[in-house]
């Protein structure tokens, strides 16, 4: 398969893994709209759930930002006047 632009964003090495194609095979399936967001809203929260447990060992291993050093992070986007 040849990749496109956005597909070698996506794929930066030209490879799909083991995970992305499993995915792609459970989109592929013929689901209703109600099915196709009960899909999304899973893999959201699964999502969600691996973030949370990576803070929670970047907070026991002593890595993670205090509130201190947050407020300090500038991050607002520049933008340039037209």
């Amino acid at each position: 398969m040849k990749f496109t632009k956005e597909m070698e964003s996506v794929f930066p090495d030209g490879k799909i893994t083991e995970a992305q194609m499993e995915i792609l095979d459970m989109f592929s399936l013929k689901l209703t709209n109600q099915e196709m967001d009960e899909l999304k809203e899973t893999l959201s929260m699964f999502l969600v759930r691996r973030a949370d447990k990576m803070v929670d060992k970047m907070k026991q291993e002593g890595k993670y930002p205090s509130m201190k050093d947050l407020e300090k992070i500038h991050i607002r986007t520049p933008y340039k006047m037209a």
